[in-house]
């Protein structure tokens, strides 16, 4: 049974060939990789031919200018082959049994309560070592109108992936998020299969520091968020989504903000309160 890996690239050629022998290194071995080059010029396109004219289980698709990581992705998917599906970033990596998992689980997908994804705990890479995130073992509709409890990387069927549009490059930020919840909104829940930390996000080699600049990305993506989806939200829902964007550490969250989510109810004010709070602790 084959499995369709999509991987996305731009400019990291050395964390790139980290990504990349993670999957070749699988103990499942019946994968594809399909990757998709966003108009890299660091040597990128040379690797990448030379691998896929060494390896059958590369499939090596590229643009001559950068369209950006969402139409990136979905190249990728639209050119799989493989009847399931995940993803990777190539600045992350996969421990060497990611894949056997997910296929031993896969019937998971169809039981009398299908799940709409699939996915586990993962791995924070620092240098001061690696630490284990733990996600809830089932995450909901309602779940995902607060956070994303998923992560940034599921397992599901190719064919839902196009049959809900894959991501959608309108959004700013939050694309896996938002598209995490459109399959839970047409399949059912999301289950985590595993308690083992398998995918692995390095955050010291990529720059996840949100900078100013960047918070207001998250701000728009949260509008066009609820813009998208309001019809399922109600004004609380709406005001703990907003708490994502809050609890980036550039992003500006007035006093001001607490004392509105108190019309909201105790829950609303209370993770307000806690999340401002953190942040002024920070900056003391």
């Amino acid at each position: 049974m084959l499995i369709s890996v999509y991987l996305t690239t731009h400019n990291r050629l050395e964390l790139l060939r980290r990504a990349v022998n993670s999957v070749l290194s699988q103990t499942y071995k019946e994968i594809e990789l399909v990757i998709f080059d966003d108009g890299s010029t660091d040597g990128t396109q040379e690797y990448l031919l030379d691998l896929a004219k060494a390896s059958h289980n590369i499939v090596y698709v590229r643009s001559e200018i950068s369209v950006g990581a969402c139409r990136g992705r979905n190249e990728a998917i639209s050119r799989a082959r493989g009847e399931f599906i995940t993803g990777l970033d190539d600045d992350d990596y996969f421990t060497p049994t990611r894949i056997a998992e997910f296929v031993e689980s896969k019937d998971i997908l169809f039981s009398r309560n299908p799940a709409a994804f699939l996915f586990t705990d993962f791995l924070i890479e620092r240098a001061s070592g690696r630490v284990r995130r733990t996600l809830p073992d089932v995450v909901s509709l309602d779940m995902l109108k607060l956070s994303n409890f998923v992560g940034c990387q599921i397992f599901t069927e190719t064919s839902r992936l196009r049959t809900v549009g894959g991501f959608d490059a309108a959004m700013p930020a939050w694309q896996d998020y938002e598209l995490w919840f459109r399959l839970v909104e047409q399949f059912g829940l999301g289950r985590k299969i595993s308690r083992d930390g398998t995918y692995v996000v390095d955050v010291e080699s990529a720059n996840h520091r949100i900078s100013l600049g960047g918070a207001s990305r998250y701000v728009s993506a949260y509008e066009t968020f609820c813009e998208k989806h309001g019809r399922l939200f109600t004004h609380k829902d709406a005001r703990l989504l907003k708490l994502n964007v809050f609890a980036y550490p550039q992003a500006h969250f007035p006093l001001s903000e607490v004392l509105a989510s108190a019309r909201y109810g105790v829950r609303a004010f209370t993770k307000y309160a806690e999340i401002y709070l953190k942040k002024k602790a920070r900056l003391l």
